[in-house]
C-alpha cells in the first residue's frame, strides 16, 4: 500500500492522509516515496498549503458540480521538492510541527489557515525552501481560499440554476 492517499474529490476541506493500512475504494490513489526513510516529510510537504495549492491548480475544476477532481495525469504532475535536498534542522523542524497538525481535525481551509499550529508549520516548509513566509505566506492563503470558494459557489449556483429549470 501506498504511504499517502490522495482523494479524486476534493471538498471544503484539504489533506493528504497517512496511510496506515487502509483498505480503500476506487476514489483514493496512493501515493509512494522514492525513499522508504524519508516518507514521512514528504507526506508532511504533502501537507502543506503550498502544496494544496499546487493540486488545486493542477486538479479538474467541474463548475457545474463544484468537487476538485485529482487523477493520475494531475497527480503525476504535481511538484513536490526533494526533500533530500532540506537540511536535517528542517527536516526535524517539520515533521514537529506537522505532527501537531495530526493530533487534531482539519478543518474547512478557510478556516485551516487560521490555525497557528498551520501557520507555524506552513512557515517552515517555505523556509525550508529558501522562501520567505513574511512575504508569501499570506497570498497563499487568501488565493487557496478564494479558489476554495469560487468553485463552492459557483457549483451551488450551478445546482440552483438546474433546480429552476426542473420547476
Amino acid at each position: 500500500p501506498g504511504k499517502v492517499l490522495i482523494n479524486r474529490f476534493v471538498g471544503e476541506r484539504i489533506f493528504f492522509p497517512k496511510n496506515e493500512g487502509f483498505f480503500i475504494s476506487d476514489t483514493f490513489f496512493e501515493v509512494n516515496f522514492p525513499d522508504d526513510s524519508l516518507s514521512g516529510l514528504w507526506t508532511a510537504l504533502m501537507n502543506s498549503t503550498l502544496f494544496y495549492l499546487f493540486a488545486y491548480v493542477h486538479g479538474r475544476v467541474d463548475w457545474s458540480q463544484g468537487p476538485l477532481r485529482l487523477y493520475g495525469p494531475e497527480i503525476n504532475s504535481l511538484l513536490l521538492p526533494d526533500v533530500r535536498k532540506i537540511s536535517k534542522d528542517y527536516q526535524d523542524k517539520i515533521i514537529k510541527a506537522f505532527e501537531k497538525i495530526l493530533k487534531r481535525p482539519i478543518k474547512k481551509i478557510s478556516e485551516e489557515v487560521k490555525q497557528k499550529d498551520r501557520q507555524e508549520f506552513d512557515s517552515l516548509v517555505l523556509e525550508a525552501l529558501g522562501l520567505e513566509p513574511k512575504d508569501i505566506l499570506k497570498k497563499i492563503y487568501v488565493g487557496l481560499v478564494d479558489l476554495v470558494e469560487t468553485r463552492l459557489r459557483l457549483g451551488k449556483m450551478q445546482s440552483v440554476e438546474k433546480k429552476a429549470k426542473k420547476v
